[in-house]
C-alpha cells in the first residue's frame, strides 16, 4: 500500500499512542497505533490506524489482544468516538470483537470500510445519572406546558424562576470558576425563556471561610457581567463544597421548551470566540469570562428578540442532547440535515 514507508504526520503528534505486542522471550509480534482524528480530537474523536501482527498461528490472537488494548486505551483518554479503516477482509474479524461497519472508502488507492467501536460513555452516564430521574420527580412535578423546561413561570404573575446546582467536584477543586457558572447557566436559563434578569439568590458551601469566598468572587463577577444581581441566599461553612443558584426574571409571554411543532427548522446561536478553559480541555468552551456586560447582552436578548416557537439553552447535554431534549419537550423528534457553509440545522418530526 505505500512507497518506501508508511510513515505520516501522525508518528509526530504528541498524543498519538502505540501499543507494541512482545512475546515471552522478547521478540516484537505486533502493533497498533492511536491518535486524534485531526482537529476533532479535542472534541473526543480517536481512530485506530497500523494495525499489524506476525505471520503465524498466533496472528488473530495477537491482533485481536491489540485491538482489545487500543479500545481500552481510546477509554482512558477519554475518546467519545473511536473509530479505524479496515481492509474488507478483516471486516469479519473486527465485527467479532465488537466493532460496526459504517461504510467503504478508498485509502491509498485501496478499498476499505470505516468501522466504529461503540464507546457507550455517554449512553451509560446518561442511564446512571438522568433515565431514574423520571420516576423519582414525577409525583412532584405538575404536567403542564412548562414540565421540563429550564425555568417556571410562576402562575398568575410575570416572574420566571430556574434553579441550577454545580458539582460538588468542581466547586471544590475551582471555586471561583464555579461561581461564574453558577451565574452563567442562571442566566441563560433565564434567557432561553426569553425572561429579561430581575435577581439571583445562592445557597453556598465550604470547608472554611477563604474556600466560599473564592466561589464569592465568582458570583460577584458573574452577576456583574451577566445583569443579575444577587439579592440573597444562605452560606455554611465547614461542609463539603456545594453550590446553587435560583435565577429570577420577568416575561409577559415566556418562550416554552415544548413549543416546537412537525417541520419546524432548529437554529443554534453561538458564540465561537473562546477557548477550552485550563484543566477542562475538550469539556468546558470558555467564551464568556473575558467578556463585558455589553458584549454578553445581544446573545442573552437572543430569544426575547426572536419570539421562536421553543427554545433550550445548550449546556451539559451538549448541541445533541439539548436538541433531543428540545424535541422531547415537543412530543416530537428531530433529525439532521446539512446547510452547508452555514453549518448544520435539525428539522422537527414526529414521534411514532
Amino acid at each position: 500500500m505505500f512507497s518506501g514507508h508508511d510513515l505520516d504526520g501522525l508518528d509526530e503528534h504528541s498524543e498519538t499512542r502505540v501499543l507494541v505486542a512482545i512475546a515471552n522471550d522478547g521478540a516484537v509480534v505486533g502493533g497498533v497505533r492511536l491518535h486524534p482524528e485531526g482537529d476533532a480530537g479535542a472534541l473526543g474523536w480517536w481512530r485506530g490506524s497500523r494495525l499489524v501482527a506476525v505471520e503465524g498461528r498466533l496472528r488473530g490472537r495477537v491482533g485481536a489482544a491489540l485491538v482489545q488494548a487500543a479500545c481500552a486505551t481510546a477509554l482512558e483518554v477519554g475518546a467519545l468516538r473511536f473509530d479505524a479503516h479496515v481492509q474488507p477482509r478483516q471486516v469479519k474479524f473486527f465485527t467479532r470483537l465488537g466493532w460496526e461497519p459504517l461504510r467503504e472508502i478508498a485509502v491509498a488507492g485501496m478499498p476499505h470500510v470505516v468501522m466504529r467501536w461503540p464507546v457507550r460513555r455517554i449512553a451509560q452516564l446518561a442511564e446512571a445519572t438522568k433515565q431514574p430521574l423520571g420516576e423519582l420527580l414525577g409525583a412532584i412535578l405538575p404536567r403542564d406546558r412548562w414540565r421540563g423546561d429550564d425555568g417556571v413561570p410562576i402562575a398568575g404573575t410575570d416572574v420566571v424562576a430556574c434553579c441550577d446546582a454545580i458539582l460538588p467536584s468542581m466547586v471544590e477543586r475551582d471555586p471561583e470558576w464555579a461561581g461564574w457558572c453558577g451565574m452563567l447557566v442562571t442566566a441563560n436559563d433565564l434567557a432561553a425563556m426569553g425572561a429579561s434578569p430581575v435577581g439571583a439568590l445562592d445557597a453556598v458551601g465550604g470547608a472554611d471561610a477563604a474556600h466560599v469566598e473564592a466561589v464569592l468572587a465568582g458570583l460577584r463577577a458573574g452577576a456583574e457581567a451577566f445583569g443579575l444581581p444577587i439579592i440573597g441566599g444562605h452560606t455554611l461553612l465547614g461542609v463539603p463544597a456545594a453550590l446553587s443558584v435560583t435565577g429570577l426574571g420577568r416575561s409577559d409571554a415566556p418562550v416554552p421548551a415544548g413549543g416546537g411543532r412537525v417541520g419546524d427548522a432548529v437554529a443554534i446561536t453561538a458564540d465561537l470566540e473562546g477557548g477550552w478553559r485550563p484543566g477542562y480541555g475538550g469539556r468546558q468552551w470558555d467564551s464568556t469570562s473575558w467578556r463585558t456586560r455589553e458584549e454578553l447582552r445581544p446573545m442573552l436578548d437572543a430569544v426575547c428578540r426572536a419570539r421562536p416557537r421553543a427554545a433550550k439553552d445548550v449546556s451539559m447535554a451538549g448541541i445533541v442532547g439539548t436538541a433531543g431534549m428540545l424535541a422531547e419537550a415537543s412530543g416530537c423528534g428531530a433529525s439532521s440535515t446539512s446547510r452547508g457553509f452555514h453549518g448544520p440545522a435539525a428539522r422537527v418530526w414526529p414521534t411514532g
